[in-house]
């Protein structure tokens, strides 16, 4: 409950701030009214998608909910470029009848496939395999609902809004302070257009080649900030946990009584680590909040202790975990201890599973695997499969069984009917079946004496009592007996202190040092479990869906390109946004990680959406008969406006994201910081990378006609 009103919180604070924001930000470019009818698109579109989500069973959680801030700066891009076109044919032809249908018109084509083209972009957040998937595949499907019902919204309701909105002529004067506003703002992008932005496009077009090496040696430089790791990179952002747990695992003999006074113990440890550790930082301010003890069996038992803000402490999640660790010492008779302070969905930093057909090979094998484990610097709390055993009571035909005509199977059946019991009938009652099921009473099967008075049937009715054919031995085996894929398998698994390393090193450790030795020694197979499986079950699928996302965004481009050429002048796009969302993380010190990568892959969508509206509107001027040089500059200068607005406002509404100090935030910054710093840089993509390459490829298809007339 407390995480979930966190989330709600964050939602509305950050929700209604990139609302006003937004707004705001509309009204400086656009008439008031058309900014109202603009920006009413956001509350249209996230009740769109709720009742979507209704339909599809998803509920409103704390992943869905960052989907809504997400998507909030990207909803209105389709509404500016409809409302804008409309305002601009308004103003071009004073408020003429048809102004509102040539506006919708001239750009519908371009804005429809654009929002796909974002959603394609998307989609592969729904695909994402693993426990990640659920979180992102949440997301992705908040993000694609807003986005189609803001489609439909712009293009079925916002026409017959702004059909009524009278827009203001250029010689009327401004009559309030808000208007002299609109009026600097409106003088000040003319200006900016025509003192900065013509002369750097005219530039640009006579050296094209240059100007595209430049942006080439621009994303060179950036892809070697990562791969010299001045921008360091990570599977995961590093998200500091709200809480630090033990759990505790004591040998099969230990006391119920014990048990719960370990636990105890253990809650006072805790206690007493934080305030060994306010001491040392002189603080009044515990770390702690409160403390929780299980009691989950008989010999479980499991310790929460929920921690204060990460604002409000100075210490991290693990710094507290190792002083609870050495307050609370060695635990004697515990077969299992682990210490976590974690934030992820699976148990442990890594696990790795052996296979083979042969018990003691593989057992040796998982030795020798922990052994190699425990030395590697920074790894903690390795732990067997195997070494979690029970009290096992093994039962063996002695050579007299023989005479009577007794078989292992005769003695397993009566031992298991007994203990266990055997199915007499099965009886129907309403709906449920149940199974009848006989065997001794529950005081005659409680003692290992219990067990010496069990008597064996021969074939022909003799009962033999069982200490006549068989002896009995006591050992111990593990608790659970693991097969993956039909064969038996063991895990070894182990946490790692990450202010040391990180679970990609010891893999890589265990990969290049320790498994081409232990695969030679023992016949067995080796894979990865815990993050490591997760990450890489993500990582494999956010490539494939990349791949697929690109196709379906190449078709979407292909169908109103009517051309298999042009959709590959909108996709250089594509990489060049990548320069921006690594700017973005250098310049605010982040870690790029998996999520950072979701976002980047989200990005070529909005890149393709806005480079498809500036390459449709040249096209369009192409087929009226301009010259090249003509309509890139025309074009330019009327999809300015539109382009500038679209990224503003997708960069404005993550903005409050982007500041966001608390927990339930971190998940989501990466992916925002990619999106709203490769958007402003996609802003010179698409107003001068996209027309020089339009350029070039027309000197290409010029070059390759003149060859051919020769």
């Amino acid at each position: 409950v407390f995480f979930v009103k966190d989330r709600i919180n964050l939602f509305v604070r950050n929700s209604s701030m990139g609302i006003v924001l937004v707004f705001l930000l509309l009204t400086l470019f656009l008439n008031v009214r058309l900014a109202f009818w603009v920006a009413l698109g956001i509350p249209v579109a996230l009740s769109g998608a709720l009742i979507a989500m209704s339909v599809m069973d998803i509920s409103i959680n704390l992943i869905t909910l960052f989907g809504f801030i997400l998507v909030l700066g990207i909803v209105v891009d389709d509404a500016i470029v409809i409302g804008e076109s409309i305002y601009a044919w308004k103003k071009r032809t004073g408020n003429a009848p048809y102004a509102t249908l040539q506006g919708a018109s001239r750009v519908s084509v371009a804005a429809t496939f654009g929002v796909l083209t974002t959603v394609a972009a998307f989609l592969p957040l729904t695909q994402v395999d693993g426990d990640s998937g659920a979180i992102l595949g949440q997301i992705g499907s908040v993000v694609i609902f807003c986005l189609l019902f803001s489609l439909l919204e712009s293009k079925l309701i916002l026409p017959s809004h702004l059909y009524h909105t009278h827009v203001a002529m250029p010689d009327h004067q401004a009559k309030n302070l808000w208007e002299k506003v609109q009026t600097s703002v409106s003088h000040g992008l003319e200006t900016l257009v025509e003192k900065t932005y013509l002369p750097v496009l005219a530039v640009a077009l006579r050296q094209r080649y240059f100007t595209l090496l430049l942006f080439i040696a621009a994303l060179v430089l950036t892809a070697g900030t990562v791969w010299g790791g001045i921008v360091p990179v990570s599977i995961m952002p590093k998200v500091e946990a709200q809480a630090i747990s033990l759990t505790v695992e004591m040998d099969n003999n230990t006391s119920v009584k014990r048990t719960i006074a370990l636990a105890k113990q253990a809650g006072e440890a805790l206690r007493e680590a934080d305030n060994q550790l306010m001491q040392e930082q002189h603080s009044d301010k515990p770390n702690i909040t409160n403390i929780s003890v299980f009691n989950i069996d008989n010999t479980t038992f499991m310790v929460w202790g929920g921690l204060a803000s990460a604002e409000i402490r100075s210490l991290s999640a693990p710094e507290i975990a190792n002083r609870w660790r050495t307050v609370m010492g060695d635990i004697p008779d515990a077969n299992f201890v682990n210490y976590s302070a974690r934030r992820r969905w699976s148990n442990n930093d890594i696990e790795v599973q052996v296979l083979g057909s042969d018990r003691h090979t593989q057992q040796a094998a998982g030795i020798a695997l922990a052994d190699a484990l425990s030395r590697i610097d920074g790894v903690k709390e390795v732990n067997n499969s195997q070494n979690e055993t029970s009290n096992e009571i093994r039962i063996a035909l002695k050579p007299e069984a023989a005479v009577y005509g007794i078989s292992k199977a005769q003695l397993a059946q009566t031992v298991r009917a007994a203990f266990y019991g055997l199915q007499a009938e099965r009886l129907q009652r309403g709906d449920e079946e149940i199974r009848v099921m006989v065997r001794y009473p529950k005081a005659k099967r409680k003692s290992l004496a219990d067990l010496y008075q069990l008597y064996v049937r021969t074939d022909n009715g003799t009962a033999i009592p069982l200490a006549a054919v068989a002896e009995l031995s006591f050992d111990r085996s593990p608790k659970t007996i693991e097969h993956i894929d039909g064969q038996r398998a063991l895990t070894v698994s182990a946490n790692i202190d990450k202010e040391k390393t990180s679970s990609e090193a010891v893999i890589a450790t265990l990969r290049k040092t320790v498994l081409p030795t232990l695969l030679q020694q023992y016949q067995v197979t080796i894979q990865f479990g815990g993050e490591a499986e997760e990450d890489e079950k993500a990582t494999d699928s956010m490539k494939l869906g990349f791949v697929i996302s690109l196709a379906m965004i190449f078709v979407l481009l292909a169908i109103p390109l009517k051309s298999y050429v042009r959709p590959i002048i909108i996709m250089t796009a594509i990489p060049f946004g990548i320069i921006g969302a690594v700017i973005g993380h250098l310049l605010l010190g982040m870690t790029m990680s998996m999520l950072s990568a979701f976002g980047i892959i989200a990005l070529s969508g909005v890149v393709v959406n806005d480079s498809l509206l500036l390459l449709t509107t040249i096209q369009q001027h192409r087929d009226e008969g301009m010259d090249i040089h003509e309509a890139i500059t025309v074009t330019g200068v009327r999809r300015f406006r539109p382009v500038i607005l679209t990224s503003i406002t997708t960069f404005v509404g993550l903005m409050p994201m982007l500041f966001e100090t608390s927990f339930q935030a971190q998940f989501l910054i990466p992916m925002a910081v990619s999106l709203s710093f490769g958007i402003i840089f996609a802003t010179a993509i698409t107003l001068v990378l996209i027309p020089i390459v339009y350029a070039i490829f027309a000197d290409i298809k010029r070059l390759f006609f003149i060859q051919v007339q020769e």
